[in-house]
């Protein structure tokens, strides 16, 4: 996945070549698994920003909190399903 990563990065880097770039953006790397056949896909995308969520609960929370929100683990099920591209599920 690094050399992925790397390669995406490079050709990023050489369409978007800026001080701006090299100071504000970031690449987000973003996994999907199969549920059924536990195949593997990664996608790597450049960022400018993150939408952070926010807790509902609370009028007060840490950044650190909403990082870990943003990063955590989601379950995509019925219409918001992906097909698999190994087993077509």
């Amino acid at each position: 996945n690094k050399v992925k990563a790397d390669l995406l990065w490079e050709w990023y880097s050489k369409a978007e070549n800026s001080v701006i770039k090299d100071l504000f953006v970031g690449q987000l790397r973003s996994t999907l698994k199969c549920t059924f056949c536990n195949t593997e896909s990664t996608m790597f995308d450049p960022f400018w920003d993150l939408s952070l969520p926010l807790p509902s609960s609370s009028s007060r929370c840490k950044l650190e909190n909403c990082l870990e929100m943003f990063i955590k683990e989601e379950i995509m099920d019925g219409i918001d399903q992906p097909t698999c591209s190994k087993c077509k599920t």
